[in-house]
């Protein structure tokens, strides 16, 4: 084998390893991308699941001044 096509052969090589290490990137790249979507549906889905199950805030029922933070003896305000 000449030193041209020895380094051909190299070259060659080289362009496919090159190209299968892209293509694994890729891969990987769309797997992490797979991986954040559904991580982000879960913290979506969790983030409703507590605002349902938390008690609304006093704020959010809009009670009147007096009703709020539940029953007091006349003079503790």
């Amino acid at each position: 084998m000449s030193g041209d096509q020895a380094f051909l052969q190299r070259l060659a090589e080289a362009v496919q390893r090159q190209h299968e290490a892209t293509m694994h990137l890729q891969q990987l790249a769309s797997e992490l991308i797979d991986h954040c979507q559904r991580m982000r549906s879960f913290a979506d889905r969790l983030h409703v699941m507590r605002q349902e199950l938390a008690p609304p805030s006093e704020e959010a029922l809009n009670l009147p001044r007096i009703l709020q933070g539940g029953p007091q003896r006349v003079g503790e305000r």
